[in-house]
């Protein structure tokens, strides 16, 4: 939630209130307030604002605010830090882990000039950006809503390979829509809604295939490094997307400026059939196996720990009857 608000205040909700034309029109006109050359805010002030903000809250978090000591079980192993990065090395060893990590990083290529070259294409195609984060904001509501949808799936693998061909599919769409953008955007009415249409399918399909790869990253994530491991598979899905970003924005420098969209949607489009023929039973696979294939340890070692910790409270539950009875 707490991303999903940022990214909106970032996004959509600064490229609007930034502009002088939308806040002089609907804001200052109706008010009969004086009209200004800026927006309610300059990228500045923006920034210094919640700046500021962060080192206020920060600094309230950190001298107001104690964490509570955990619970620790004595027959719990503590791993120290080395230890725990060791353990993160060790997971690489295994097979399914070096095909996870060519799942998270590759699978991005497949939507991402749809992705990433989107706002820009409509910009270039004469929307102004105030303009652009109106038509943005109603998928706050998606971003909110599909999580809550799609928590309680036990297969969130299967799911994220299901979602793989219609967000292909949208990508397409989506293309096709923005190369005829300076014919359409004349008539509003029937360019915006349609417009937003897409753009709602996309980010539900998105925020879907998002939640059911976080479901599997705490699926499999081992609790002895529970968070290191959740940080660990998030970091490779992130440098999937940011090495694809920096692919297609090179790639788009070096064509055409007006089919370098269009040309690169659909170099993503068959880059990413190619990638689901090739991973797609691979990805059910993944998901089939049992979750202790994914611990750093083996499954030996597994079985000692459950049976010792059974062990363990099995005669706590003995002392506490014989102690009881006593009484």
């Amino acid at each position: 939630m707490g991303q999903t608000l940022g990214r909106f205040l970032g996004s959509s909700f600064l490229l609007t209130f930034e502009s002088a034309n939308f806040t002089n029109r609907y804001i200052r006109a109706p008010l009969s307030l004086q009209m200004q050359d800026s927006g309610l805010f300059t990228l500045p002030h923006f920034i210094r604002f919640w700046g500021i903000g962060f080192l206020v809250v920060t600094l309230i978090i950190a001298f107001l605010f104690r964490e509570q000591p955990p619970i620790i079980n004595d027959n719990k192993k503590n791993l120290k830090l080395i230890d725990t990065y060791l353990c993160v090395l060790k997971l690489f060893k295994k097979k399914y882990m070096l095909e996870l990590t060519f799942i998270l990083i590759i699978s991005p290529f497949g939507y991402a000039a749809t992705y990433f070259m989107t706002n820009i294409a409509l910009v270039d195609n004469g929307m102004s950006r105030e303009t652009l984060g109106l038509v943005t904001m109603p998928l706050v509501i998606v971003k909110v809503i599909v999580p809550l949808i799609l928590s309680q799936t036990h297969r969130p693998l299967i799911w994220f390979a299901r979602l793989y061909p219609p967000r292909l599919l949208i990508c397409v769409l989506i293309g096709i829509y923005i190369y005829f953008t300076s014919q359409l955007v004349n008539s509003p009415y029937i360019f915006y809604p349609i417009l937003m249409t897409l753009f709602v399918v996309n980010e539900t399909i998105i925020y879907a295939q998002l939640v059911a790869r976080v479901g599997f990253y705490a699926q499999i994530s081992e609790p002895r490094i529970g968070g290191t491991y959740m940080t660990l598979v998030s970091t490779l899905g992130n440098i999937g997307q940011t090495v694809s970003s920096s692919v297609v924005l090179a790639i788009a420098s070096k064509l055409p400026k007006k089919h370098a969209y269009s040309i690169e949607v659909a170099g993503c489009t068959v880059l990413g059939i190619f990638w689901l023929l090739l991973t797609w039973r691979m990805m059910h696979r993944l998901q089939s196996l049992p979750i202790q294939k994914w611990y750093s340890v083996n499954e030996n070692y597994i079985s000692n720990e459950i049976s010792s910790q059974e062990t363990s409270d099995a005669s706590s539950s003995n002392k506490d009857d014989i102690v009881s009875k006593i009484a």
